[in-house]
């Protein structure tokens, strides 16, 4: 799991609290008829409020809303909205059924935003159709789309996709690629002890961005070994949204530790 279950909670809380109410439906909480018959807006508050409930009979809706094109609404393209509301709610839905309209959406989908949204969905699930999906997005020339295909084949765990990783280039300081790849290598056991030692130097790099690109990816792996130097670097962190996602790690991280503690 890339969080704990209890901050994976609360963080659906705080979106769920955070997101605005459509308009004339202040002070209620979604309906499934929002997602039969209410507006597009009133359609993504209820495909997120029944994706972080994994109310699973909000499936077919989301489905539905994966296919979905529209107009410019807001000074953003509503469907490409829409799409990404669906793609995201049905990962967090957890039903396997999900898996081949994703892959097909992703397959058809031109939005790179969405695509992004449909991987992030597909790395909470299994399978060679992800595999391949994500063979594809590894060479994606938005690197926002690549980003989240390595962290997806991290998670998937399809050890097939080492080499493709590993012959990715970056540029000089494009930390969040350099840090990606490291991750995917970890998690995928490829000399997981050098790889993750990047991360033990990274912690202490001058550039803040470094720092917290380490934090984020060591909080999706398992390795326990760097609670102790995260928190020496959040001790002497000035930046707050580097400090708070080395916080998200050390939480991460220590549920795993006393997980593996309790079963010893």
């Amino acid at each position: 799991m890339r969080t704990s279950v209890k901050l994976m909670a609360f963080n659906a809380l705080l979106l769920l609290l955070s997101l605005p109410a459509p308009e004339g439906q202040a002070g209620r909480w979604p309906t499934f008829d929002d997602l039969e018959s209410g507006s597009y807006e009133e359609k993504i508050a209820a495909m997120y409020f029944y994706g972080y409930s994994r109310n699973k009979k909000a499936f077919w809706y989301m489905v539905k809303n994966l296919e979905v094109e529209t107009g410019i609404e807001r000074g953003m393209e509503l469907g490409e909205r829409v799409r990404t509301s669906a793609a995201e709610s049905l990962g967090r839905l957890g039903d396997e059924r999900a898996v081949p309209f994703l892959v097909g959406r992703y397959r058809l989908e031109k939005s790179d935003p969405v695509r992004k949204s449909i991987l992030s969905a597909l790395s909470r699930f299994r399978g060679a159709e992800i595999s391949q999906a994500v063979s594809d997005s590894l060479s994606s020339g938005n690197a926002d789309v690549r980003n989240e295909a390595l962290v997806t084949a991290a998670m998937i765990g399809d050890k097939g996709l080492v080499p493709q990783i590993k012959a990715i280039t970056f540029k000089e300081g494009d930390t969040r690629t350099k840090y990606s790849v490291c991750f995917a290598l970890v998690k995928l056991g490829d000399d997981p002890e050098k790889n993750s030692g990047l991360f033990r130097s990274g912690l202490k790099e001058k550039d803040p961005s470094t720092r917290f690109w380490c934090a984020y990816y060591l909080s999706l792996t398992d390795r326990t070994e760097f609670i102790s130097d995260i928190i020496a670097a959040v001790e002497i962190e000035n930046h707050e949204w580097v400090k708070k996602q080395m916080e998200t790690a050390i939480v991460a991280l220590s549920e795993i530790k006393k997980k593996r503690e309790k079963d010893l």
